[in-house]
């Protein structure tokens, strides 16, 4: 079966974009958590590795794969993360030919790109012509527009951008049964439902985003650097969060407890106080307003004016990364949380002090913020049950670690049911998202 399936898909794409076999997924990094379940026998059949170049080309694969019933597992530079179908015959869609930006227009600020295109490739086309997508964090620029759009990790979200989503103005997708979906540019109020907000964050359980249109922005014509310390993590969030009240939308914001700020920036944190780092960028005369604002609201909190050192600091390495000087931090142990602005302490607190009663001890760091939101990443040391006692702890003040694939399970049967009616062969990331009944896995 497997080869009548290979050369069905060469027949579309062309066989030189047709790969078989278990050595083609060297390239896919799987997640932790995500061993093949018992009983899946690899011997049904190698997994094929498919690079389409156009929405038209993934059209015709959704439907082949529909025919035989094939699992079709959609990846850009990321892992296949956690899927219930990681042996026997699937279909891994490779994105990355489609590459291509389609439309950009300087004026509006929009770009009209393919799904496969990386932030960083984006950003160095858009850097020709002095636009930007904006100061995000580093390690999205490693992902492709279509991957960075269909996950739901809280990382693509700054406090001057906010979500990197929201900034998303409409996609174009193939459907699980190969109809496809365009939005339009246009006032939410005049084109009715806003079809695309079930694909974006949906992890390719519903569709394939083939193209999207993004707002971007213009480069900046100045950044300001700003570094202050705190007795604690509570002064430095009520700094940040005065200075969120009052306007400021810095494009970078983060504090750290004194442990991880002495592990990381070594003599420049002052020993025993929590650091926050702020980096404003924009128009000249509103940067400098907002760096005034910014310094005002530390300073009111309890801050103390640390110069411009740190947060240069992290910027230096930030740069140096995205020019691929430095690798991308990979810390095994690091356990990230999506909360609530207003539940962003009681996460912190909630888990250290669950990992002390185990007698373990955890550093974190606050970011991503935004106006919902933001982000604790805690720095844990290694083992099972620390994991287990903080995740447990983080959901219990509120919190949602961010490799929680399943949402809640209220709402399982509607999202069963837009399975069935965007994908009713069922073969677009089995398990993704959609958790299934204990009797399907």
């Amino acid at each position: 079966m497997t080869d009548v399936l290979a050369e069905r898909l060469r027949d579309i794409v062309g066989a030189q974009h047709v790969t078989v076999g278990l050595s083609a997924m060297a390239r896919y990094p799987t997640g932790r958590r995500t061993q093949p379940p018992p009983g899946v026998d690899a011997a049904l059949g190698a997994p094929l590795v498919v690079q389409p170049g156009a929405a038209s080309e993934i059209q015709k694969i959704l439907r082949v794969a529909a025919d035989v019933r094939a699992p079709v597992i959609p990846v850009g530079t990321g892992s296949l993360g956690q899927t219930h179908v990681l042996s026997g015959r699937r279909i891994v869609l490779d994105t990355r030919r489609m590459t291509n930006v389609l439309h950009l227009d300087a004026t509006s600020l929009l770009c009209h790109v393919q799904a496969g295109l990386t932030l960083q490739a984006l950003e160095e086309r858009l850097d020709r012509d002095g636009l930007t997508l904006g100061d995000l964090p580093s390690e999205t620029y490693r992902s492709t527009v279509g991957g960075l759009l269909a996950g739901r990790a809280p990382g693509r979200a700054t406090s001057r951008l906010g979500p990197f989503e929201t900034n998303c103005l409409g996609i174009s997708a193939v459907l699980g049964d190969g109809r496809l979906l365009h939005d339009r540019v246009a006032p939410r109020k005049a084109t009715g439902p806003d079809l695309s907000r079930l694909l974006i964050g949906s992890e390719g359980a519903f569709g394939i985003i083939t193209a999207a249109t993004l707002r971007i922005q213009r480069r900046p014509e100045l950044r300001t650097f700003t570094s202050a310390t705190f007795e604690g993590v509570e002064q430095a969030l009520a700094g940040l969060r005065g200075a969120f009240s009052a306007g400021v939308r810095p494009a970078i914001a983060r504090i750290y407890d004194p442990e991880l700020a002495h592990a990381i920036f070594g003599d420049l944190a002052a020993p025993g106080r929590a650091l926050a780092i702020a980096v404003c960028a924009g128009a000249r005369e509103i940067t400098e307003a907002e760096r005034e604002v910014l310094d005002s609201c530390l300073r009111g909190a309890g801050g103390t004016d640390a110069g411009e050192g740190p947060a240069q600091e992290f910027w230096r390495r930030r740069a140096q990364t995205l020019r691929g000087e430095r690798a991308a931090a990979t810390d095994a142990n690091l356990f990230p949380v999506a909360a609530p602005i207003t539940r962003l302490l009681p996460v912190y607190r909630g888990v250290r002090s669950s990992l002390r009663a185990i007698g373990a001890e955890a550093s974190g760091a606050f970011t991503r913020f935004y106006a919902d939101g933001g982000s604790v990443f805690f720095r844990l040391p290694p083992g099972e049950e620390v994991e287990q006692v903080a995740r447990e702890a983080a959901g219990a003040a509120g919190g949602n670690p961010v490799d929680e694939l399943f949402a809640d399970e209220r709402f399982r049967p509607y999202l069963q049911q837009l399975k069935a009616i965007l994908d009713p062969a069922g073969i677009l990331n089995p398990g993704r998202l959609v958790s299934q009944p204990e009797g399907e896995r």
